[in-house]
């Protein structure tokens, strides 16, 4: 790699009421971004960033599991800022109407915050892609990784790209 300092940011879901570790208010999400840009930040997304040496201080924004606010919020905020962002997504859910179940959302499944946890749809993942966003594959039903045996470890990575 060149002269760079890259910095990664995770999140998952923007929310104005779900309190959760997996959640980060549109209003701190804007500053948190808006204060790296100022600082010199220019946006990249994931895979060009381990693939191609480029210069200078980079910001990769990612959001794992493809909750619907990563569209509804986090997009406005992002153009308005000219950063991509790259989204990862369990494609099983992708096709639409299913709450994920994987380990963790137990609590929140049957809760007021049930309608915080829709996933984006493939057409909504192609309207990102055509915003410029990159796409990846976070297995197909995100499960534990480290629980599967191999033929179903290779089935989820392989089978989600």
């Amino acid at each position: 790699m060149g002269d760079s300092d890259i910095l990664v940011l995770c999140y998952h879901a923007l929310s104005e009421d779900w309190r959760s570790p997996l959640t980060v208010g549109p209003r701190d999400f804007d500053r948190q971004l808006t204060s790296l840009v100022r600082r010199g930040y220019q946006g990249a997304r994931f895979g060009e960033t381990v693939t191609e040496a480029r210069d200078g201080k980079l910001l990769v924004v990612t959001f794992d599991d493809a909750y619907r606010s990563v569209l509804e919020l986090a997009l406005p905020i992002l153009e308005r800022l000219r950063l991509p962002a790259t989204v990862f997504v369990p494609t099983r859910f992708a096709a639409g109407g299913e709450l994920p179940k994987w380990s963790g959302m137990e609590p929140y499944l049957h809760g007021s915050q049930a309608a915080e946890l829709a996933l984006l749809s493939w057409d909504e993942l192609t309207s990102l892609a055509a915003c410029g966003w990159e796409i990846g594959s976070h297995t197909q039903s995100h499960p534990h990784l480290p629980q599967l045996d191999d033929d179903a470890l290779a089935e989820e990575l392989v089978g989600s790209r």
